[in-house]
């Protein structure tokens, strides 16, 4: 007998409960008898193995020494570590750590002695009531339990015993990763093919068409813009071997590797499908189709969704727009595809559901192994960890047993939603019948996302999830996860004057009468519609289908027949060019948040896309909801949307609150931290007041910026976790949790939560509340801490000093010159830095300048604490006046340095002109070219007052000094840097004193997380410096003194900056 899942499925089906009965019975007679309860076990799996007809056999007197000690039992690479029933503690791991050592110990030695990867093993420890799993993946120890040895532990454990037995490969990540990562080279080769043919298709205007919907959705999702982006396309070339001499197409790139990833997805799910449906055999059987053409339909079956309406599931390719090959098809395709299925007919699908690690892992981190690391990273395409995750649905506090609905507006792979399925399953299992069990997650738990690639693969992961409650089912099911913007269709209700909503695609806009919408049975009619649009139907036969079918109102029909016969004939015209397939369906997904009923639990992590990186169509559908919502609140120069960086986050946590959560429902957001602390976009967020009207009550933050758990996966962004509830006040001060790593190093993403608390990170417990006004910026602290920083808020809108940003030249590497020699006639020979910053600016070396125009300049990197470096210098093209010296004076009294700007050699002209700075500032001016193109921003008489006090934005604290000349000249900020001008040189000591000390420094960090701008003196509570004052003037002192010393190493400034640190906090809290 050839041993396979299915034989072993059905072996253990008939014999489980006895198997299981004989172990219960064993632990219980062998309480604190090891050695018995070993030789019981033994017997119990050789009858298995026997009547499996398995030649293997465990003897239970024999152990296997290893280095690091010795082992109980050994199958395959499963270590069978026994223990006295009942030793092992059911209460954490934390009781058992013991044994875990003991047994990796075991593990470490195992792979020592037999030459192979840790990672291969699996540890398990069991004593009859609790069983613990122990695996070594990506650096780490994962352990797992102790979970209870119920039934269905027992049936688990043993489908992963017997399961090593079988030829063929277990599908997990690590296995499929071998196959099918980037660089493997049949991945390398059909994703060269598939961009092939579709950069270069001429002839098929449906995978065109397919493309350009397909783009179109990828920019909203992403916010990217495949023409700006700033990969090294050449790299690109090499790495997928592309030999075209025209530049490589980033966005036909990545439709080829979607593509490629959505075909695994598709085969990968046809075989779960397949094996959960108790069929005895492959349903596709494509390798054994020796015919072209056999096979080709075998793949148009697929592709067109008919395969899996055979297996149950009726929307699984619902939105797909990756069967564009099929168009384009030639021995090419076909022969690359026989190459994929050939790897695929090695694997034994059954095993996904042998590891709950896996199952969960699988789409997302094959994903992200597919794409290079520089597309990963230039895209920001990072799906949620699944311990985050974890974490925010932990942090929910879910009552399963009561009938809660669920939504993830923007679901992705579906990590929240797997992540759910599993506990309503667990929490349900034995209160209600696997068929009702079926039905209810169906029914309430769903997902929405715009990324073609993200709902196939949520889709594959949610039938992943149900696993063999999917034979529950009597008919088609309908996978809960839809194709739609879940924010932009519920808002955007556009009416013709026929009162019809209007889905817009790149192959026409499609007209859908409100009315049917409404009852619901638009779905029906779209149904019909893609039932009958292949044949040589009239839009009269269409109405007489629907009439026949008895699903709308006579009445209803009547008025709305030419809307209806309008929208088949755009369909069938479509049909007749060879441009539909997907339409209809495109409909039925874009209504459904429509249909939505309003939920319990809202959960996921929204785009974090800034307003800027939105495509101009969608920014333009979007806008007026800014202001609908009332969260964007600005003024002056940044009230405009944009230019407060605004997050997309923002305006999607207000809509679907409003529209999809109950009044008392609860939403869970993983979120960029920034929005507590910033100005700008968060301000608008921190309102907590849904179109005014309608409270949102924050409950708790936890902080993730230091954890960084996106890091593993090459990205770095400020992470933190929220959960509100809808139709609550806000009471502050409210619970503010910020973790931190316990040692250095990444946290990989698919370590288990309880390994990453246990041994992983720590938190802070701290309190936040808003700084001044309810929307203004989250100041942080212990309660005490609040109190002292209560003391010193500058409560009003009025502040004793004004700070400014440096200079903007928005052409650093042609304002910032490198100074070499001193000429005679007031010139100085110089070097441009051509090599800072982004624009691509020609070098020029051994250039004579005008001295008079040339400044020290300091950069952010030359601050440190009381002192500052200048290495480069900075032209300033000015007076000291602050106006700009015009053109002609610029070419008669400072000829080298118009020269310089001028020169056609140099190309510097084109570059100033198109600086951004300029275009926004300047060029609306210049009409009648009075502003030079050389102008600068952030500039004025203040930027030469004799004294200031500057400090760097970016920096993890204040770090704060005096400036005033170098050699007699005006030492220059760059825009990197905040400036204080002052004109009186113990004013600037004083206020520099006061911003370096403890006291402030505190207070700043309480509020502030990285970016020190202008407006920390807006809220510090700084008195005006008073000549009179002893305490201003001691501060005065030590400040100089701090000055003076800040080049010495040694303890003299540790005690100056103590006695700066009493002298302030007795200053401000007075």
């Amino acid at each position: 007998m050839k041993l396979d899942n299915d034989i072993i499925k059905e072996y253990l089906n008939k014999n489980i409960v006895n198997i299981y009965k004989k172990i219960k019975d064993s632990a219980e007679r062998n309480i604190a008898k090891e050695a018995n309860f070993r030789t019981d076990i033994a017997i119990i799996l050789n009858d298995i193995f026997e009547d499996l007809e398995i030649n293997q056999k465990i003897i239970p007197e024999q152990e296997y020494s290893v280095a690091n000690g010795r082992i109980d039992s050994l199958y395959e690479n499963i270590i069978l570590e026994y223990k006295a029933p009942k030793k092992i503690s059911n209460k954490s791991l934390e009781n058992n750590r013991k044994f875990i050592v003991q047994l990796k110990e075991q593990m470490t030695g195992l792979a020592k002695k037999n030459k192979i990867e840790k990672g291969t093993i699996l540890g398990t420890i069991f004593d009859g009531f609790n069983i613990i799993y122990i695996k070594y993946k990506n650096d780490v120890w994962n352990i797992s339990g102790p979970f209870e040895a119920n039934l269905e532990a027992i049936e688990l454990f043993l489908k992963r015993l017997l399961s090593l037995s079988i030829e063929k490969k277990a599908l997990t990540i690590e296995n499929l990763l071998k196959d099918f990562n980037s660089k493997s080279i049949v991945t390398k080769n059909f994703i060269k093919l598939l961009y092939k043919k579709i950069s270069t298709n001429t002839k098929s205007n449906k995978s065109k068409l397919l493309f350009e919907q397909w783009k179109s959705l990828f920019r909203e999702v992403c916010g990217y813009d495949f023409n700006g982006n700033n990969l090294n396309i050449q790299n690109l070339k090499k790495y997928y071997e592309i030999n075209s001499n025209d530049d490589m197409k980033l966005d036909y790139l990545i439709f080829s590797i979607q593509t490629y990833f959505c075909l695994i997805i598709k085969f990968l799910s046809i075989e779960i499908l397949t094996y959960l449906s108790d069929r005895n055999q492959r349903s596709t059987n494509l390798s054994n189709i020796s015919k072209q053409e056999d096979f080709k339909e075998q793949i148009e079956n697929i592709e067109s969704g008919g395969i899996y309406k055979k297996l149950g599931i009726n929307n699984f390719l619902e939105g797909d727009f990756f069967g564009w090959y099929l168009f384009l098809w030639d021995d090419e395709i076909y022969t690359e595809l026989r190459n994929l299925i050939e790897i695929f007919e090695n694997y034994d699908c059954s095993s996904v559901n042998l590891e709950s690690e896996s199952a969960k892992d699988l789409l997302k981190d094959m994903y992200h192994n597919l794409l290079p690391k520089e597309i990963r990273h230039n895209l920001g395409e990072y799906y949620t960890p699944d311990w985050l995750a974890e974490f925010l649905i932990n942090e929910m506090k879910i009552d399963y047993s009561k009938n809660q609905s669920f939504l993830d507006p923007n679901c992705g792979s579906g990590t929240f939603i797997v992540l759910l399925i599993k506990n309503y399953i667990i929490r349900n299992n034995l209160k209600l019948s696997k068929k009702d069990l079926l039905n209810k997650i169906l029914t309430e738990i769903k997902g929405y996302d715009l990324n073609p690639l993200a709902v196939i693969s949520a889709r594959a992961n949610y039938i992943i999830s149900l696993g063999e409650l999917l034979n529950e089912r009597n008919d088609l099911i309908e996978i809960p996860i839809y194709l739609c913007d879940s924010m932009l269709t519920i808002l955007e209700q556009k009416k013709f004057d026929r009162n019809c909503y209007i889905v817009s695609t790149k192959a026409g806009n499609f007209p859908i009468p409100i009315s049917l919408v409404k009852d619901g049975v638009v779905n029906k009619i779209l149904d019909i519609l893609n039932e009958i649009v292949h044949f040589d139907y009239t839009d009269e036969n269409f109405i007489e289908k629907i009439k026949t079918e008895n699903i709308v109102n006579k009445e209803i029909l009547s008025e709305e027949e030419i809307v209806l016969k309008e929208l088949y004939n755009i369909i069938h015209s479509l049909e007749k060019k060879g441009l539909n397939g997907i339409w209809a369906n495109v409909i039925k997904n874009a209504f459904a948040p429509i249909f939505q009923k309003k939920v319990d639990y809202i959960i996921g992590n929204p785009p974090w896309i800034v307003w800027q990186s939105l495509p101009e169509e969608y920014r333009k559908s979007i806008q007026k909801y800014w202001y609908t919502y009332k969260v964007f609140d600005h003024k002056g120069l940044t009230a405009r949307l944009g230019s407060a960086h605004d997050d997309l986050s923002v305006l999607m946590t207000y809509v679907v609150m409003d529209n999809y959560l109950k009044d008392g429902g609860k939403l869970g957001f993983v979120i960029n931290q920034n929005l507590f602390q910033s100005s700008g976009g968060g301000q608008g967020f921190r309102k907590l007041m849904i179109k005014e009207n309608i409270p949102i009550g924050i409950e708790k933050v936890h902080d993730f910026i230091k954890v960084n758990p996106f890091e593993d996966l090459g990205a770095s962004n400020k992470t933190a976790i929220f959960t509100a509830i809808k139709n609550k006040e806000t009471k502050f001060p409210i619970d503010y949790l910020v973790w931190n790593k316990k040692n250095k190093g990444k946290i990989y993403s698919n370590i288990p939560l309880e390994n990453i608390l246990n041994d992983f990170i720590k938190k802070i417990d701290l309190k936040a509340r808003p700084l001044k006004e309810k929307n203004s910026s989250w100041i942080l602290g212990t309660k005490e801490e609040l109190d002292i920083f209560d003391k010193i808020i500058n409560k009003s809108h009025k502040s004793n000093y004004k700070a400014r940003k440096g200079v903007d030249t928005s052409a650093n590497g042609i304002f910032w010159i490198k100074e070499k020699e001193k000429l005679v006639n007031n010139l100085v020979l110089v070097d441009n830095c051509s090599k800072i910053g982004k624009k691509n600016i020609k070098s020029v070396i051994d250039i004579p300048l005008e001295k008079e125009l040339i400044y020290p300049l300091i950069r952010g990197k030359d601050i440190k604490k009381w002192r500052i470096e200048t290495p480069y210098s900075i032209i300033i093209p000015y007076k000291t006046n602050g106006k700009v010296i015009s053109k002609d004076e610029l070419k008669i009294n400072y000829f080298k340095t118009y020269s310089y700007f001028y020169n056609k050699k140099n190309c510097f002209e084109d570059t100033l002109i198109n600086r951004a700075t300029y275009k926004k500032h300047y060029l609306s001016l210049n009409s009648k070219n009075t502003v030079p193109e050389y102008v600068l921003y952030n500039i004025g008489d203040y930027t030469f007052s004799p004294y200031k006090v500057v400090w760097k934005t970016l920096a993890t604290s204040m770090t704060a000094a005096v400036i005033s000349n170098k050699d007699g000249k005006l030492i220059i900020p760059d825009h990197n840097i905040v400036m204080v001008p002052l004109y009186e040189e113990d004013e600037a000591y004083f206020l520099a004193g006061i911003l370096n000390s403890d006291i402030v420094n505190k207070f700043v960090n309480a509020y502030i997380s990285w970016f020190y701008s202008t407006h920390i003196l807006e809220n510090l509570l700084i008195p005006k410096f008073d000549t009179n004052n002893e305490l201003h003037k001691k501060i005065v002192i030590l400040s100089k003194k701090a000055h003076e010393l800040s080049l010495l190493k040694n303890g003299e400034l540790d005690d100056v900056e103590k006695h700066i640190n009493e002298t302030v906090k007795i200053l401000l809290s007075n």
